[in-house]
């Protein structure tokens, strides 16, 4: 690139001006939007219509397996906010909720993030409304020996503590 285009690029442009001009301009911006709000139409997908008309089916101490299988970089963009809000939504009902990944080791603190970020230890107790069983290898083979006979499976949640010894379990 020729020097002349060099210097009538926007970018360079942009580059050379003084910081406090930069920052106003960053502030006046985003005060605009408290003045002129934007908003983005929202619709609900049929697959969180069948998901919240499946929580809403459910009464209270039924329990769900919740496994967010998803690798930890996905976290954000699909499970953060949707597993949140469906724990959220669970406690509003007080149905129990069992923890695990069978797929993904790290989906263990992606579970611990979304618990923390929906307060479940705030209503709910440990042991008694939810239980964390942690990383069970295995995938669809774990899932389908868990339907098949839970307790021949499953012996302890991820602290080690005996699925006997769990008033959940």
């Amino acid at each position: 690139m020729s020097q002349v285009a060099e210097e009538r690029s926007i970018w360079t442009k942009i580059g050379k001006l003084d910081k406090r001009i930069v920052g106003l301009l960053l502030i006046l911006s985003i005060a605009s939007m408290a003045v002129y709000p934007v908003f983005f139409p929202l619709q609900v997908t049929e697959p969180v219509k069948r998901a919240y008309d499946i929580i809403e089916s459910l009464k209270e101490g039924d329990v769900v397996l919740m496994a967010p299988d998803l690798p930890a970089a996905a976290y954000a963009a699909t499970c953060a906010g949707s597993g949140v809000a469906m724990i959220k939504h669970m406690m509003r009902k007080h149905i129990c909720i069992m923890f695990f990944s069978s797929s993904f080791s790290e989906t263990i603190a992606m579970a611990l993030r979304m618990q923390a970020a929906a307060k479940i230890d705030s209503q709910y107790k440990y042991g008694v409304d939810y239980v964390n069983l942690g990383f069970i290898p295995g995938a669809d083979m774990t899932i389908a020996a868990m339907a098949k006979d839970f307790r021949a499976n499953i012996i302890a949640d991820m602290y080690g503590t005996p699925i006997d010894k769990i008033p959940m379990m």
